[in-house]
């Protein structure tokens, strides 16, 4: 695979020179590298983290896949102070701000786009695999936005205040209808997220942390709700996990309501553990 881009962080007194792959979108990760001027610890994690990423087969070869060579995209990640959770959301205080995009006017067909994922770095007191899970969601939501645009030809406007969940829906409610919002979904947003997280587990959760998730916790068996509890299961917490912030979509009030269920408590319990239960190191 050809080389497309290179970029330096600062760690442990070292510069590291880590090497990105052909992706047809460029990402700037300009404003969010630490220097030996300003080696902020938030900037520092958020680089380790984008690096155990970039380590993934499925992450490198999803946006050569997904957004073909064609069109010129560019993601620029900026950590900020403070971001209004889109669509009055608590659970994902970060964002994707549309600068620029371009279009043919006769086919609608994108020339070109530019956007900026904005990460607040004052939620980042979390575990180092919930903050990959959101680099990888907002990396979808500016997939879907420029999808959207082109089935449709919905103004970016429209689109920038939407969270993954409810831009799912749109996605496949008013224009690139072939599949239903759930089958969509569960085809290929959920699996895609959980097939990155399970390649980088290894790598932001500690062994130990991985064995005591396994010894102490049980969940209530969605096939037997009666019957005795069953112990941690690591696909179980990749669907669930993968889950977290597409809570406004049909899709995912289709499949886990009510909010009372079975599912839904295990939905919660494997999500929890996952964002707090887990180190906030990563090295």
């Amino acid at each position: 695979m050809q080389s497309y881009m290179r970029w330096m962080y600062y760690s442990n007194d070292f510069y590291h020179l880590e090497e990105s792959y052909l992706s047809p979108y460029k990402i700037d990760l300009d404003l969010v590298q630490p220097s030996p001027f300003n080696p902020a610890p938030f900037k520092v994690k958020f680089m380790c983290i984008y690096n155990k990423i970039m380590k993934s087969p499925k992450f490198k070869s999803l946006f050569v896949y997904t957004f073909g060579e064609s069109e010129n995209l560019n993601v620029r990640f900026k950590l900020v102070d403070h971001i209004t959770p889109r669509s009055g959301s608590t659970l994902e205080p970060n964002g994707i701000t549309i600068g620029s995009s371009s279009s043919n006017p006769l086919t609608g067909e994108i020339t070109g786009y530019n956007s900026i994922i904005e990460i607040n770095k004052n939620n980042m007191d979390v575990s180092s695999l919930s903050i990959a899970r959101t680099i990888i969601h907002e990396s979808l939501h500016a997939y879907l936005t420029v999808k959207q645009y082109t089935c449709s030809g919905t103004s970016f406007d429209a689109l920038k205040d939407k969270d993954l969940g409810e831009l799912l829906t749109l996605y496949h409610s008013t224009a690139c209808s072939a599949q239903s919002d759930h089958e969509f979904m569960f085809d290929h947003m959920i699996p895609t997220i959980s097939e990155v997280l399970e390649d980088i587990k290894d790598d932001l959760v500690p062994l130990a942390h991985q064995t005591a998730a396994e010894q102490d916790f049980v969940f209530v068996d969605e096939n037997n709700p009666n019957g005795a509890k069953v112990p941690w299961n690591w696909n179980q917490f990749f669907k669930y996990f993968s889950m977290r912030g597409l809570h406004n979509g049909d899709a995912f009030q289709f499949e886990m309501l009510p909010t009372t269920s079975d599912k839904h408590r295990n939905y919660q319990s494997y999500g929890n553990i996952g964002q707090n239960g887990f180190s906030k190191d990563c090295n």
